[in-house]
């Protein structure tokens, strides 16, 4: 008998509500998930690092955190505790800019300029692929990096 069972077997006999029910489930679940606090970082595989760190730096405003040797750097975006490591790699330079079953990451835009934050990515030597709204007063932009991996803006 599982939790399910229980909680079912509760209710029929009238010592439970339907929504206690459901929480004793998610409880239940809750106590068996990993417990993290978010996405912590992504690592980008690079053909140039200079050109790379150019286009985040000049396009999100991140920060230097930490290098490890002259073919990777750690950045961060202002305000939060992400990471996006970018490694120069020759031996795996053919993959940079291919997903590996990845379709984006994606950032949101603060100021809600979706236009001014495209322009950006453009002046930073990236390009803009699709833009549009996933519903009314959503709206959205599919950009990519100089490498090609695709970037999605979204308002915030």
């Amino acid at each position: 008998m599982n939790v399910t069972h229980i909680a079912v077997d509760t209710m029929r006999a009238g010592l439970a509500t339907p929504q206690g029910h459901i929480d004793a489930i998610r409880s239940f679940r809750e106590d068996f998930m990993i417990r993290t606090k978010g996405l912590t970082h992504i690592h980008l595989i690079v053909r140039d690092i200079e050109r790379s760190l150019h286009f985040y730096r000049s396009v999100f405003g991140m920060r230097e955190q930490f290098k490890v040797g002259d073919e990777m750097v750690f950045l961060h975006t202002p305000r939060s505790k992400d990471l996006i490591t970018l490694h120069e790699d020759g031996d795996a330079a053919d993959v940079a800019g291919t997903s590996g079953g990845i379709a984006h990451f994606g950032f949101s835009v603060v100021d809600g300029d979706l236009a001014a934050a495209i322009k950006e990515v453009k002046k930073a030597g990236g390009k803009l692929l699709e833009r549009g709204e996933h519903s009314p007063g959503a709206p959205y932009a599919y950009v990519a990096d100089p490498d090609g991996y695709v970037i999605e803006l979204a308002i915030d």
